[in-house]
């Protein structure tokens, strides 16, 4: 505790002996220079991780993947993909009298297949026109 309070004063006589450094009267103005003369970066230009082709790969997969479940028939006690939707999409079909009355032939898969191939191709296309744009 005796040593403490030694090295204690000690230290607060050397700090005072010392003094407090003070910069020089330019230092502001110096600093400020070289800040100036540095080099500009460039201004930080947002890229996204997943491109739109990326995107637009992302989308084909997925509905490969969705036909390709959708058409393989079940094997074993296990109910196809097929019947899943059907019973599922059936509840839309019959509540909308419309639909049932224009296209009273068609299943319910056959129905999902036509929304996602239409959806793509109007991805296709807006993605097309908007290349053809002028000034792209």
């Amino acid at each position: 505790m005796k040593q403490d309070k030694e090295t204690d004063d000690l230290t607060r006589r050397l700090i005072s002996k010392a003094g407090m450094e003070e910069p020089s009267a330019d230092f502001t103005s110096a600093l400020m220079k070289r800040i100036d003369s540095l080099p500009a970066r460039a201004p930080f230009v947002y890229r996204p991780v997943i491109t739109a082709r990326g995107w637009l790969y992302t989308v084909f997969a997925f509905v490969v993947l969705c036909l390709a479940a959708a058409f393989i028939p079940s094997t074993g006690k296990a109910p196809a993909f097929a019947n899943y939707l059907d019973s599922f999409l059936s509840l839309s079909k019959n509540s909308s009298a419309v639909i049932s009355s224009l296209m009273p032939d068609l299943s319910s898969l056959t129905i999902v297949a036509a929304v996602i191939i239409s959806a793509w191709i109007l991805l296709a296309a807006d993605s097309f026109l908007r290349n053809m744009a002028p000034g792209k």
